[in-house]
């Protein structure tokens, strides 16, 4: 049947799911769909990526992430109000002339894409290795201990310290196309982006400023760029890249809402 509103297609589309598990062979959900009004919804199916409208659900979550999702970005972003909401941007926005748009933007409807790619992220090409964050004890402060990366090699169960800070350093991402890790550190006073070796040499400071923040990068695929989310400019948590090297640092996502923790899916 035709939903009449919203609200009636919710419920037809969760009965419709609730008589598959229960009497029929419950079929998959799509990945991926076009935009449709709101009063043309129907019972089909909900996918995985959509238009910003909010969505039920249903789809169990595989464990692989879906092949047309690779190469794209995933953040959070509170444009529907909610702080939960996962949403998709093709990176083809980024090259083009006067940059990305609300319109370039897709909501993603289960979150279990995010969650691998984030499991992804700290761990090193060869899979042995995996740059993870742990509380440490320090003298004096309030609570004894701060945050600091490690390198956790599964092959010996070992860990080794990597952060040479003396504050709290954290969201370790490993480069996808060699030995080098990104991360975030408190010691300039306010939280910037550095990278480093996996031996611990080679560290280097790519963001710097005087009381804003830069927090959660994530490499491109081919390694060449690193995105993040920063309050600077806007004072609201937008989307940033710059190159490797931390030069060319510019805003991707320059909207009225917060946009934060992106992952570049590889």
């Amino acid at each position: 049947p035709t939903a009449a509103n919203a609200a009636t297609a919710q419920v037809i589309r969760v009965l419709a799911t609730v008589a598959a598990l229960t009497t029929g062979t419950y079929t998959p959900m799509p990945v991926v769909i076009t935009p449709t009004p709101v009063a043309t919804a129907t019972a089909t199916a909900q996918p995985l990526v959509a238009a910003l409208t909010r969505t039920p659900t249903l789809t169990p979550a595989p464990g692989v992430i879906p092949s047309e999702l690779r190469g794209k970005i995933i953040f959070h972003s509170d444009r529907l109000g909610s702080d939960e909401d996962l949403f998709v941007l093709d990176p083809a926005c980024l090259s083009r002339a006067g940059g990305c748009t609300d319109a370039d933007v897709r909501l993603l409807t289960d979150p279990y894409p995010y969650v691998l790619a984030s499991q992804a992220e700290s761990r090193a090409a060869d899979g042995l290795r995996t740059a993870v964050v742990r509380m440490e004890n320090v003298a004096g402060g309030e609570s004894g201990q701060v945050a600091r990366v490690f390198i956790q090699d599964s092959q010996y169960n070992g860990f080794q310290r990597l952060s040479p800070f003396d504050g709290a350093s954290y969201d370790p991402v490993w480069s996808p196309v060699d030995d080098r890790i990104a991360l975030v550190s408190t010691d300039p006073g306010n939280d910037e982006i550095f990278v480093i070796n996996a031996d611990g040499s080679g560290l280097r400071q790519l963001t710097n400023n005087s009381w804003e923040w830069d927090k959660h990068p994530t490499w491109s695929p081919d390694g060449r760029n690193i995105l993040f989310y920063s309050n600077r400019d806007t004072g609201r948590r937008q989307l940033w890249m710059m190159k490797a090297d931390g030069s060319e640092q510019r805003i991707v996502t320059n909207s009225q809402f917060n946009d934060w923790d992106p992952i570049w899916i590889k």
